[in-house]
Parts: C-alpha cells; structure tokens; sequence
C-alpha cells in the first residue's frame, strides 16, 4: 500500500475528510432508513385495505350462496 499519500497530508486536513465522510454516510443511512420506513407504512396501508375488501367480496359471496340455496329450495317445494 502507498503510505506516501497519507503522510505527506496534513494532519487537519485528514480530520477534516475523516468528518465530511462520516457525516455523508451518516446522511445516506438516515435517508435510507426513512425511505423504508414510508414504505413500510405504505404496504402497512396497502394490506389493510386488501383485506378489508376481501372481507366485503367473501361476505357479499357468502350471502349469495345463500341467496342460491334458498332459491333451490323454494323451487323444490313449489315442483309438482
């Protein structure tokens, strides 16, 4: 490795990238996790109303079936 480069820079201005580094992932992490977070609430949300609305389609289904039961059974009684 070329040790040259390091030792022959001043040591503030090795702090000094040291820190704007850190600083940089540090903003990259924070964005990132907060971009995961909003999508987590949203495939939070986005579940929710999936299975709210295949509540209603199985219940509206379930009703129906019925509805095709008694219907059967009414023509069965009124056949000759």
């Amino acid at each position: 490795m070329n040790n040259e480069l390091f030792e022959s820079l001043p040591i503030s201005v090795l702090y000094v990238a040291v820190a704007f580094l850190m600083m940089a992932f540090g903003e990259i992490g924070y964005q990132f996790g907060k971009r995961t977070r909003t999508r987590r609430d949203e495939d939070a949300m986005a579940s929710f109303v999936l299975a709210f609305t295949f509540s209603m389609a199985s219940s509206q289904n379930d009703q129906r079936k019925q509805d095709v039961r008694l219907e059967a059974v009414h023509t069965r009684d009124l056949s000759p």
